[in-house]
């Protein structure tokens, strides 16, 4: 084996056990309810995953394009018909959720999920490309 070859083997050996002990961190962060979770979109699916996050003791902060619904959540109030603006308020005063417009507080979070609609083609169908 070349001495390129050897390197690269290196190289590859190290990120996977980077992986491995930043995966092993992240699990036992959110185990110990000591993670931060990121959340793109606040709709029908973002919200719901935020207030569930955050009655699993986790912090939630939460990005949204829509200045309306970061206000309300600022608000301590849902705007989705099944949402619970008491959940909400808890959640706000607990400190677990909040929301904003700017993408910059992401760096904060120890996971992020994407919860935007999906694009849909001419024919109003799903398109994945």
């Amino acid at each position: 084996m070349g001495q390129a070859a050897r390197s690269s083997a290196g190289v590859v050996a190290t990120l996977d056990s980077a992986r491995r002990v930043l995966k092993q961190t992240v699990l036992t962060m959110i185990n110990d309810r000591t993670a931060v979770v990121g959340l793109i979109g606040l709709g029908y699916v973002g919200l719901p995953l935020a207030v569930e996050a955050g009655k699993a003791g986790l912090k939630v902060i939460s990005v949204d394009v829509d200045p309306r619904k970061v206000d309300a959540i600022n608000e301590a109030r849902s705007y989705i018909p099944d949402g619970k603006s008491e959940d909400v308020a808890a959640l706000r005063a607990a400190g677990k959720l909040e929301a904003t417009l700017d993408y910059a507080a992401l760096q904060f979070a120890d996971a992020v999920s994407i919860c935007v609609p999906t694009p849909l083609g001419k024919t109003r169908d799903r398109d994945m490309s």
